[in-house]
């Protein structure tokens, strides 16, 4: 099947955070707020379409990466013409590795820990390990996936490869008789889009979903009930994320 060529005509990102009257203590420190940054995509035809970026950490990192779509990804992809969206995220990937090496950001700082260290934790528990929100290469899962290691593999599509590569590794982990759960801490776009690839592979996995207060998150992925959610079944997402019911939570 052959996919119809679209080109960009305009990327914009818009950055929120929602103030919390109680503290959310991570691996990474305290959240005093859940901040979350969306992304609008328009092709030619005025087609568009809505996606996330990570912004956790550090604690001031939302704003600066809402302005690096705006100023340094938004330029650089401006009337590219893709067969399907992994091209973009390989265009980018490309147009950036320069940029990236020079200012001193190859990438998101990983939480994780040398290989090495999870083969011993491996051999001293007999339960079931899970991990990979902050595997950011191919290499990295097919790492992950030769290996007896990881019983569980959570690849996070809003840190590193989106939908469209994350469902090239769902596929992989299927294949190798792991267990597919996608990781998220984030708005709700991001979430709706995990639950989405999650659906979409069809397995047995489940999605990963913060039961802390978010706004942020409950406007555009919900109501869940029974750990369930139903997902529409129009193109896309499935919605029309209505920023202005968030607006008073903007801060850039």
């Amino acid at each position: 099947m052959t996919s119809q060529k679209f080109s960009i005509r305009k990327l914009e990102a818009f950055c929120y955070r929602y103030p919390l009257s109680t503290p959310v203590v991570t691996s990474f420190g305290r959240m005093l707020d859940r901040p979350a940054v969306f992304v609008r995509v328009e092709d030619d035809d005025g087609l568009t379409g809505w996606g996330e970026v990570w912004a956790n950490f550090p604690s001031i990192g939302a704003e600066h990466r809402a302005r690096l779509v705006n100023e340094v990804l938004a330029p650089a992809i401006s009337g590219f013409t893709a067969g399907q969206p992994a091209d973009v995220f390989e265009k980018l990937t490309r147009a950036t590795a320069v940029l990236a090496l020079q200012s001193g950001e190859p990438g998101l700082v990983r939480a994780d820990r040398p290989w090495e260290e999870w083969q011993a934790l491996r051999e001293a528990v007999d339960v079931p390990l899970a991990a990979g929100e902050n595997i950011a290469s191919r290499a990295g899962f097919q790492q992950a996936l030769g290996d007896d290691v990881l019983r569980v593999i959570q690849p996070d599509i809003a840190k590193w490869g989106g939908l469209s590569v994350c469902l090239e590794i769902a596929r992989d982990i299927l294949e190798s008789d792991k267990m597919f759960c996608p990781h998220y801490l984030g708005g709700g776009i991001g979430l709706l889009a995990s639950a989405h690839l999650l659906a979409g592979v069809g397995c047995d996995g489940l999605l990963e979903v913060d039961s802390n207060d978010n706004p942020l998150r409950d406007r555009f992925c919900g109501p869940i009930s029974d750990g369930l959610v139903t997902l529409e079944d129009d193109p896309g997402l499935g919605i029309e994320p209505d920023l202005s019911s968030i607006e008073t939570y903007r801060s850039a």
